[in-house]
């Protein structure tokens, strides 16, 4: 009988095509109890799945391989050096192969903030922005939309980042007038936590209990629109043609988001529609499909047109 193996990698769409000859399922939430007592083959994202999730279910497989393909067509480079974290972890019980395909000190620096002088495209926000589940990355609205202004992409988008993260990357980069910056909002309920001498975006059903039962409505929702209103300030300040989209939250407050952002000229309404219901689906019936990404790149582009080229809100 062949061994149970389990292959870790970047998205479900491209993760099962990878070793067809294994057959494999993709590993999510849902099935993760089945996964274990299964004796098929599973591949799994850590953009599906929370770490610990994926190191519990890796037990119960004989053998771990490591997705390989060029790092520039990962969907981040920090879901790739997770992904290569936890193997380096499961090498120690589990048999793992194609762990020296990446080289890790490589990739320490690569989420560093580039210093470009020519006119840009920065990117924040998470799974959308990044292209999760794409087939092809070049489908994703930030390439569409660097191509149509001819800009150079500074991206900073990574699956499951809160608006903490985002923030801290945009005072990092310092983008120069004129260049373009993309907000997606996120989930408010995403937090950033330090743990286990690493900082982690978490949804707050994934905190310890203690987390979940301190916080409220009313303090989530203030935590997140005053960093929207501190990227409104300060890209402003630097005179960038920022523009900012948002999904929806499905929770008591949501008109109260929803509020908040119309505030401001720079929220795109139209976008954020496209988002929450896309024309088009990845495989997952959950991220915005192609088509939906070539919607969402026009609209962001009509949006810069009418604020800082037709008129201008500075």
């Amino acid at each position: 009988m062949s061994d149970k193996t389990i292959i870790f990698g970047d998205t479900s769409d491209d993760l099962c095509d990878f070793n067809k000859d294994l057959h494999t399922q993709m590993i999510n939430k849902s099935n993760l109890e089945i996964a274990k007592q299964d004796q098929r083959n599973y591949c799994i994202s850590i953009g599906d799945v929370n770490i610990a999730q994926a190191v519990e279910v890796a037990q119960f497989f004989d053998r771990v391989i490591v997705q390989t393909k060029p790092v520039a067509y990962w969907t981040s480079i920090e879901l790739l050096k997770t992904t290569i974290y936890v193997c380096r972890y499961l090498k120690h019980s589990v048999e793992v192969e194609n762990l020296d395909y990446y080289k890790l000190d490589e990739l320490i620096y690569q989420d560093a903030v580039p210093d470009c002088n020519e006119p840009s495209l920065y990117l924040f926000g998470g799974s959308i922005v990044a292209g999760d589940h794409l087939k092809n990355r070049s489908d994703r609205f930030g390439e569409l939309l660097s191509q149509k202004r001819n800009l150079k992409i500074v991206d900073h988008a990574k699956i499951g980042t809160g608006l903490r993260r985002s923030f801290e990357q945009l005072i990092s980069s310092n983008p120069k007038p004129n260049d373009v910056v993309i907000l997606d909002t996120t989930i408010p309920t995403r937090l950033r936590i330090a743990k286990h001498n690493q900082v982690q975006d978490l949804l707050l059903h994934d905190c310890s209990r203690d987390i979940v039962m301190s916080l409220t409505d009313e303090q989530i929702f203030y935590n997140h629109v005053s960093y929207i209103n501190a990227f409104v300030r300060y890209t402003r300040l630097l005179k960038v043609k920022f523009v900012f989209y948002s999904n929806q939250y499905y929770d008591p407050m949501h008109m109260d988001y929803m509020l908040n952002y119309s505030q401001h000229p720079e929220w795109c309404l139209k976008t954020s529609m496209a988002a929450d219901v896309p024309v088009d689906f990845c495989k997952d019936n959950q991220h915005p499909g192609p088509i939906a990404h070539s919607i969402i790149a026009q609209l962001l582009n009509q949006k810069i047109i009418e604020l800082y080229e037709t008129s201008n809100i500075w």
